[in-house]
């Protein structure tokens, strides 16, 4: 029932579906509570796993209000040359247009992740968050934290879905990533508070060498664009996909 079930996001905002991910998070979670009930492990709780063939509902989210088309060559240029001047943001987008990444994955990503030699990028993780929860109230308390996430290639039932991956990508991108790896271990005092918060390893990070969360990024992306009269929201990074 929750893929036809509504709310509303804010007091200005319209009516929305709820989006398939929340969809996929409680399918999954109640997938395996029914599971390990019906196991043996579990006590058999359950006669049987009674969601073992139920197929995993689809959103009815609407996505007319964002069209999922890609950037012209136009809209590349002015997205290029508003952001040009923000060395991170301008190689987080390189890496999007060149590669087809998801517009989290290039936050996961470590040195030792790119071969330049070989034009190769390992897609192995990616920025997600986590937040606690309240046990009495059932309910998230504080604030999200980002954290990184391994890509897995198995899902529940099987399947692949080749999330981990190593990609070949053109010269023109390595240039660019290496420029900007330079830039990063070339700064002394961001390269210590990397060591401090335990970046190193990783190409992207907050001002003070803290990892950050994926929309404290994506808002940079869109102060960029919106100085230079630019709708961010008609150029979300998933686009670049």
């Amino acid at each position: 029932s929750l893929t036809i079930r509504t709310y509303q996001r804010s007091e200005t905002s319209g009516i929305s579906h709820y989006a398939q991910s929340s969809i996929n998070k409680i399918y999954d979670f109640l997938h395996k509570v029914v599971k390990d009930a019906a196991d043996e492990d579990g006590e058999q709780l359950l006669e049987k796993d009674f969601l073992a063939k139920v197929k995993k509902p689809v959103s009815q989210a609407v996505k007319a209000d964002k069209e999922e088309y890609p950037f012209s060559d136009d809209e590349l240029k002015l997205i290029n040359d508003a952001i040009i001047s923000n060395k991170l943001i301008y190689t987080w987008a390189s890496i999007l247009s060149y590669t087809g990444m998801r517009p989290s994955e290039p936050f996961g990503l470590k040195f030792t992740d790119i071969h330049y030699e070989s034009n190769l990028i390992d897609v192995y993780r990616t920025l997600g968050e986590t937040q606690e929860f309240d046990t009495k109230t059932k309910k998230s308390k504080g604030p999200k934290k980002p954290v990184i996430k391994r890509l897995k290639n198995e899902k529940p039932n099987g399947e692949r879905n080749y999330q981990r991956r190593q990609l070949k990508v053109s010269p023109r991108l390595m240039s660019i990533i290496k420029e900007y790896e330079n830039y990063v271990k070339g700064n002394i005092e961001l390269m210590a508070l990397k060591r401090i918060n335990g970046t190193e390893e990783y190409f992207f990070c907050g001002a003070r060498g803290q990892f950050w969360l994926y929309r404290d990024y994506k808002q940079d992306y869109e102060r960029l664009l919106d100085s230079h009269n630019i709708d961010s929201q008609k150029m979300f990074p998933y686009r670049f996909r």
